[in-house]
């Protein structure tokens, strides 16, 4: 399903970010100073358009300003942010009417959403939870949903992208189960390796 198309202050970046996912970025350029400034006034969000290269869709990651963790002597800034939807893209503006930064009309995706996990994904993300639990010695508090578990793996920007074209839960659960047995098999590996005290092919 679809929202209406709406228009959206847009920071064209390099990354792709999920639902419930942070980020922090620097603030440098100075049509990127006034947004976070509108962004502080009026508490709106604003979209970051991915330019990966795999990014046919023209999808984005809708973000809330979350807090500006530091300012600079010459006005630049890191901020922290959170991503709340993904969007669509389907016009895109170099400057918005009356700023500097530019913009767009994009379209709210819904089919991406934090449903409830599988009992199979729910046990096997656990089993990865507690391998990391006893490298790191520190136990995280993780939520049972979809989106939950696929911002815990870290993923990369490419298999974001992936996941966020996948329309059925039952699809994104397959692509996720994929993704956890693969770091099953990296840390069997590494495991093998320190035992045997050297690598594999």
């Amino acid at each position: 399903m679809f929202e209406s198309l709406k228009a959206l202050p847009l920071f064209p970046l390099g990354i792709f970010i999920l639902p419930g996912d942070y980020t922090q970025l620097h603030i440098f350029e100075e049509r990127y100073k006034e947004l976070v400034h509108d962004l502080s006034e009026n508490g709106t969000t604003f979209g970051i358009l991915s330019t990966n290269k795999l990014n046919t869709e023209n999808y984005g990651s809708q973000m809330r300003l979350v807090e500006i963790t530091k300012t600079y002597p010459n006005g630049e800034m890191d901020i922290l942010v959170k991503c709340e939807s993904i969007f669509e893209l389907h016009e895109y503006q170099h400057q918005m009417t009356g700023k500097r930064y530019p913009g767009g009309t994009i379209k709210t995706l819904h089919h991406i959403h934090n449903a409830h996990a599988s009992n199979m994904l729910l046990a096997e993300f656990q089993v990865l939870e507690q391998q990391r639990d006893v490298e790191t010695g520190l136990r995280k508090n993780v939520g049972k949903g979809i989106l939950d578990i696929a911002n815990e793996l870290d993923l990369a920007d490419d298999e974001k992208l992936k996941f966020a074209q996948l329309n059925k839960k039952e699809d994104q659960e397959r692509f996720l189960l994929r993704q956890i047995m693969y770091v099953h098999k990296l840390h069997e590996q590494e495991t093998v390796t320190r035992y045997l005290g050297f690598y594999l092919n």
